[in-house]
C-alpha cells in the first residue's frame, strides 16, 4: 500500500528517454560501472588522457542520460588526484560536475523547472560574499585563493543547485547515490587486496571516502529492510562489511569519526535505538579482534592520543598559527588561501581566520538551515518512503563532514561534493513535500 502512495507524490516524468527503473543495481553493474572503471583505470595512468577523454565521453553521456552522467560523478569520486594541465585545481569528479552542471540546468530550464537553491541560497551566498570580500585585499594572479574560492563555488552552487534542480525525479538522484555505494565496495575491494597500494590515493583520503559511503550503504540497507526487500538488504549488508573493513583499516580516525556522527544521524532520525545498541554490541568486539591483528607500530599509531604525539601536535600548532593569523585581522580574515597554504585541521579556527566573526557566523547558518530542512521533512514522511533516504542521508553527511573538519580538512575535494549534492537532493525533497504537503500525510494515514 505504501508503494503507491508513494508512487502517487512522486514527480512528473522528466520526458527525456531514459533507462528503465527496475533493479537499479543492475543498471550500475551494467551501465555506470564498467564506465567508471576504464575511466578509474586511465586516470591511474594518465589524468590528461582521462581528463579530455572524460570531457568529451561524459559530456554526451550528460545529454543522452544525465541520471547515468551523476551517477558516473558520484562513483569517480573517490579519485582525487589533480587533472594536469588545468587553470584551477580540479579533479575527475570536480570536472564532471563543473560538465554536467549547465547540461542539466538548460534542461530543466526547458521543462520549464526553477533553477533553485532553497532555503541554503541566502546562506550560502553570505559566505561566499564574507570570503570573496576578505580575499580582495591579498588578491594576485597567482593566489591560491582562486583555487579555493572556485572549489567552493562547485561545492556550495554547483553540487546544491544541481541536485535540487536535477531534470530527474528523486529516483534519479537515489540512483546515484547507489552507484557511489556500489563503486565504493569495488574500490573498498581493491584497496583491501593491494593493501592500500592500488589505487593511489592517502590513506587519510579513503578514510573519508569510506566513512562517507558506510553512511549511505547503512541507509539504503535500513531503507531495504524497512521495505522488506531481502535481496538488495543482503547485497548491501556485503557492501557494509567490506566498506566498513577497509575504512577501519585505513587507520584514519577523521574517517572513524565521520562514519560514527553519520550513523548517529541516521538511526537518530529513523529512531533505531534499539539498533543501534545492537550494533554496537557487535562491531566493538569485532573492531578490538581486527585491532589485534594490526602491528605494533599500527596500533601505536590509531590510538596514540597524547599531546606530543606526531599528528596531534601537529594540530595544535595548526591552531595557533590560524589564530595569530586571525588576530593579524579580526575584521575580515585574511582570506581563503589561508587552507592551501596551512594545515587546516581545525575547520572553525580556519574558518574564523579566513574570514572573520561573520564568516564563521555564515557558515555556521548554513549546517543550521540544513539541520533545520531535516527535522522538519522527516517528520512528514514514512521512513519507507523512497525519499526519506535522501533526506536522512543529506543530514548525515553535511554533519559527518562538519564533525571530520573540527579534527581534519575539511575544504578538500572527494566526499565534500557527495555532502553537498546530497544537501542538494535534500533541498529538492523540501520543495516536493513543500508543495503537496496533503499528499505528503496521506502516505503516513494510508500506510497506517
Amino acid at each position: 500500500m505504501v508503494n503507491n502512495a508513494v508512487q502517487s507524490v512522486k514527480s512528473v516524468d522528466s520526458g527525456f528517454p531514459r533507462i528503465k527503473r527496475k533493479a537499479s543495481l543492475k543498471q550500475v553493474a551494467s551501465w555506470g560501472l564498467p564506465v567508471a572503471a576504464v575511466l578509474a583505470v586511465l586516470a591511474h595512468f594518465s589524468m590528461l588522457a582521462a581528463g579530455a577523454i572524460v570531457g568529451a565521453l561524459f559530456i554526451i553521456i550528460a545529454l543522452w542520460q544525465p541520471r547515468i552522467a551523476l551517477m558516473i560523478t558520484f562513483a569517480l569520486i573517490p579519485l582525487q588526484t589533480d587533472i594536469p594541465g588545468m587553470p584551477v585545481h580540479l579533479s575527475i569528479s570536480e570536472l564532471c560536475l563543473a560538465l554536467l552542471f549547465p547540461i542539466c540546468l538548460l534542461k530543466a530550464a526547458q521543462m520549464g523547472k526553477p533553477l533553485r537553491m532553497g532555503p541554503l541560497f541566502w546562506p550560502i551566498m553570505a559566505y561566499l560574499f564574507f570570503c570573496f570580500i576578505s580575499s580582495l585585499s591579498h588578491f594576485h594572479p597567482h593566489s591560491p585563493a582562486i583555487t579555493a574560492y572556485a572549489q567552493m563555488v562547485v561545492y556550495l552552487v554547483f553540487g546544491v543547485m544541481l541536485c535540487a534542480s536535477f531534470p530527474g525525479d528523486t529516483d534519479d538522484l537515489r540512483f546515484a547515490l547507489e552507484g557511489a555505494v556500489a563503486m565504493s565496495a569495488v574500490f573498498a575491494l581493491m584497496v583491501l587486496l593491494t593493501h592500500f597500494h592500488y589505487p593511489r590515493e592517502d590513506k587519510n583520503a579513503w578514510g573519508a571516502v569510506f566513512g562517507s559511503t558506510f553512511v549511505m550503504a547503512l541507509e539504503f540497507w535500513l531503507a531495504a529492510k524497512s521495505a522488506g526487500d531481502r535481496k538488495k538488504g543482503r547485497l548491501l549488508f556485503w557492501a557494509l562489511i567490506v566498506i566498513g573493513a577497509a575504512l577501519f583499516l585505513c587507520l584514519s580516525r577523521g574517517g572513524w569519526l565521520e562514519a560514527m556522527a553519520g550513523s548517529f544521524v541516521l538511526l537518530l532520525l529513523r529512531k533505531r535505538f534499539g539498533l543501534m545498541l545492537r550494533v554496537g554490541l557487535i562491531v566493538v568486539p569485532l573492531a578490538g579482534l581486527l585491532y589485534l591483528t594490526l602491528p605494533k607500530e599500527k596500533q601505536h599509531y590509531a590510538f596514540d592520543f597524547k599531546s606530543n604525539a606526531r599528528n596531534i601536535d601537529a594540530r595544535y600548532k595548526s591552531i595557533d598559527y590560524a589564530w595569530a593569523q586571525f588576530n593579524s585581522n579580526p575584521v575580515f580574515g585574511v582570506g581563503v588561501q589561508l587552507r592551501k597554504e596551512m594545515d587546516a585541521t581545525d575547520l572553525f579556527m580556519v574558518t574564523l581566520a579566513e574570514s572573520g566573526v561573520q564568516g564563521v557566523l555564515a557558515f555556521l547558518l548554513i549546517h543550521a538551515v540544513a539541520a533545520g530542512m531535516a527535522w522538519k521533512i522527516h517528520k512528514r514522511l514514512d521512513p519507507r518512503d523512497p525519499r526519506f533516504s535522501l533526506v536522512a542521508i543529506g543530514a548525515a553527511l553535511v554533519f559527518q563532514r562538519f564533525a571530520h573538519g573540527m579534527v581534519d580538512q575539511y575544504w578538500c575535494r572527494g566526499p565534500l561534493i557527495w555532502a553537498w549534492c546530497a544537501a542538494g537532493m535534500m533541498t529538492a525533497v523540501w520543495f516536493e513535500v513543500r508543495r503537496r504537503p496533503q499528499r505528503a500525510h496521506e502516505v503516513n494515514r494510508k500506510d497506517a
